[in-house]
């Protein structure tokens, strides 16, 4: 994913604004950050993953980089026209099934 935005700087800048959906430990981030990019955000709903990404950025002082807890299923009306470009290496995966999950537990609807 790296490289595919590179070659695309001339229309995704280095500062554009990029949102990372489910970021977990961060390391499309940490790639980014190393690269130039600048106006980073990771979102993820892992408490825990959030803290070991914000580890990780601070041991290698890429403080371009901002992290949020947030669950998207609850809480994304501040994401709104925020971003030049959301990636997603799986989110929309787990998402888009979650309806099927909760159908195939006992107690779930039809």
């Amino acid at each position: 994913m790296v490289k595919w935005l590179e070659e695309r700087e001339n229309i995704i800048p280095k500062h554009s604004s990029i949102l990372d959906l489910g970021c977990g430990n961060a390391s499309l981030l940490l790639n980014l950050a190393k690269r130039g990019y600048s106006n980073l955000t990771g979102i993820d709903y892992s408490d825990s993953a959030i803290q070991l990404a914000q580890a990780k950025a601070n041991r290698e002082k890429l403080n371009q980089i901002h992290f949020q807890n947030l669950d998207l299923m609850i809480n994304s009306e501040n994401l709104h026209n925020k971003f030049d470009v959301i990636l997603d290496k799986g989110t929309f995966d787990v998402i888009s099934l979650r309806e099927d999950a909760e159908k195939a537990v006992p107690n779930g609807t039809d």
